[in-house]
């Protein structure tokens, strides 16, 4: 039996609306999903517009939300991945959102409540800050 994740990716903060959501079947724990998309979003740059930063860089969370689930998906093929709606909830719960100006990933062992936040390497560009705190 495999161990259930739900990821949330929000428009901005933790209490802003969801862009997308999606539930994971398998692998859903800390060191398996989570250290996954921790290694998928480092070295992100979030940015609003588009402009000539090379690398990983998504035009805003609705952006950074698609190249997430793209990435997973095309991964896990048929099954695995499937879109859900925000207010599920599974084993392991995940959330992708921006706080202070940083680009954060929160996961939730939802049972015993235990968070764990994954440090990111991941960079708002200014005008995204902005947007994101507007």
């Amino acid at each position: 039996m495999g161990t259930r994740s739900i990821t949330r990716i929000h428009s901005g903060d933790k209490r802003s609306p969801v862009y997308a959501t999606f539930y994971r079947q398998f692998d859903g724990y800390f060191e398996g999903h989570g250290a996954e998309l921790q290694g998928f979003l480092n070295g992100f740059t979030v940015v609003n517009g588009i402009g000539s930063i090379k690398g990983k860089t998504a035009n805003g969370m609705g952006c950074l939300a698609a190249q997430i689930i793209a990435h997973f998906k095309t991964e896990s093929g048929v099954g695995g991945i499937y879109m859900t709606l925000p207010n599920d909830s599974q084993e392991y719960d995940y959330d992708v959102f921006v706080k202070n100006g940083q680009l954060c990933l929160e996961g939730t062992k939802v049972g015993s409540k235990k968070v764990k936040r994954f440090p990111l390497t991941a960079v708002l560009s200014q005008s995204a800050i902005q947007f994101h705190a507007s």
